[in-house]
């Protein structure tokens, strides 16, 4: 360059050799990261304060919106109420360019609407969203103040680890919640139990403390070891953990102690001793608590009802096995003693647990299909 008067000029007989462009170029994992994120059910968004045009086509190049991704910008937003303004954000894969307040304000109204909502910043202009956010990301590389809002720090500066860590939290969740399910179900039905008992004031319903540790035993610990083990990743489905719980749990609870104690009758019926009945409602709180299970994780569809299909055929395998051990354990003379267990003498009664099982089954499934329970 010569400089004339402080003023740069290109001087008049200078060949141009060649032209130079410089193209922003995406991490290569992160087309990988975005992907997942899609197929476990993660909305992505990109917020920037870029331009928009650059922004749409580094969205185009993650595969992020399809080929024509859709755009709103700041100013678009600043003309929207709250309502229209969670709509656009939603049906938006980018939103850009928007200023740092804005962005702070997108996340707190995502939030507002019982969104959980994830930030991955680096820079100061994102420690406001990063404060708003149920989780904030910061890369190795982003400046202190990203690094000191953040929850998790990506130490190799790569998106690589978000979707294990992703996978692993999912996992633990649903673990989480079906294993809920079956202790809710359980201390459901023993305090529908005990106010059968209360009311009636008898003990016909009552079973030993002993053989309530072994239907515990293989109707909840032995579940949910395999619960654990074989967690599913996937994102919870529409209705929260909470209205989940409910719907799976009441019906359970309740459609469980109306079956042991309609056991607990037909026993008392054929003038059995109270030990005779405390073993049938044993037997009939296993075999329902086993089958519960695989409503809590159907392994085909016709399971379905208290939760979605999930496919799994192992834990169809675990209730069997579970089923035949309790079985051959009451043939044992020392588990006969010490576990309060026993074979009945009469195959009638075999006969009556399968039946009362076999109903339990078909409604509760017929309630949890039914249009006012969905």
């Amino acid at each position: 360059f010569i400089h004339d008067d402080d003023k740069p000029r290109i001087p008049d007989d200078l060949i141009p050799l060649c032209d130079i462009s410089f193209i922003e170029q995406l991490r290569p994992e992160a087309r990988t990261a975005i992907k997942t994120f899609s197929e476990t059910g993660v909305q992505v968004k990109i917020l920037s304060t870029g331009d928009q045009d650059s922004t749409l086509n580094a969205a185009r190049q993650l595969g992020l919106g399809g080929p024509a991704p859709k755009a709103v910008s700041g100013h678009e937003l600043s003309q929207m109420d709250n309502r229209t303004i969670t709509k656009a954000v939603k049906e938006a894969s980018v939103i850009s360019p928007i200023t740092t307040q804005q962005k702070a304000d997108l996340i707190r109204i995502m939030r507002a609407n019982n969104e959980h909502v994830a930030m991955v910043g680096d820079g100061l202009n994102d420690v406001p969203a990063m404060q708003e956010a149920n989780l904030s990301i910061a890369l190795q590389g982003s400046t202190q103040a990203a690094i000191g809002q953040a929850d998790i720090i990506l130490l190799k500066d790569s998106l690589t680890a978000l979707p294990t860590v992703l996978g692993h939290g999912q996992r633990v969740v649903n673990g989480l919640l079906d294993i809920l399910k079956l202790n809710l179900t359980q201390i459901g039905y023993v305090v529908l139990l005990l106010i059968a008992i209360l009311f009636t004031g008898k003990g016909i319903f009552f079973y030993d403390p002993t053989q309530s540790g072994v239907i515990s035993f293989f109707t909840i610990v032995v579940p949910s070891l395999a619960l654990t083990l074989w967690a599913s990743k996937g994102s919870i489905p529409a209705g929260g953990m909470r209205r989940r719980l409910i719907h799976f749990v009441l019906p359970a609870a309740f459609s469980t102690a109306i079956a042991a104690v309609s056991i607990s009758l037909i026993f008392l019926q054929f003038k059995v001793s109270p030990g005779d009945i405390q073993l049938a409602v044993t037997y009939g709180l296993i075999s329902i608590g086993l089958l519960l299970v695989l409503f809590v994780q159907p392994p085909s569809r016709f399971w379905v009802g208290g939760d979605v299909y999930a496919g799994d055929k192992r834990f169809t395998i675990v209730v069997i096995a579970s089923f035949l051990l309790y079985i051959v354990a009451t043939f044992i003379p020392l588990a006969q003693e010490l576990l309060k267990i026993a074979p009945f003498s009469e195959p009638v009664a075999y006969a009556i647990i399968f039946a009362i099982s076999l109903l339990w089954m078909m409604t509760i499934r017929a309630v949890w299909r039914s249009r006012w329970m969905r």
